[in-house]
């Protein structure tokens, strides 16, 4: 997931955009998982998360959300430089 995330970044145009999670990404991050499975795939949240918030403060891209249902959110990334 993480090692998409950025081959997008890397190799998308100014304006393209990414939907990098559908969920409630505060709760899916703070989730506790079962089994290792599960730990793997809520750690990789996470790094996502991470790595494009981190884009987002250094202005490389714009992060965005939106409502698809109750608790339940579409985010979105777009390049921006």
């Amino acid at each position: 997931m993480i090692a998409n995330v950025k081959a997008w970044y890397a190799n998308s145009l100014r304006g393209k955009s990414l939907t990098y999670h559908i969920g409630y990404l505060a709760r899916d991050r703070e989730t506790r998982p079962r089994d290792a499975t599960e730990k793997a795939y809520y750690e990789e949240i996470g790094a996502v998360a991470n790595y494009l918030f981190k884009l987002a403060e250094e202005g490389r891209v714009s992060l965005v959300q939106k409502k698809v249902a109750p608790m339940q959110f579409e985010y979105i990334a777009t390049k921006i430089r």
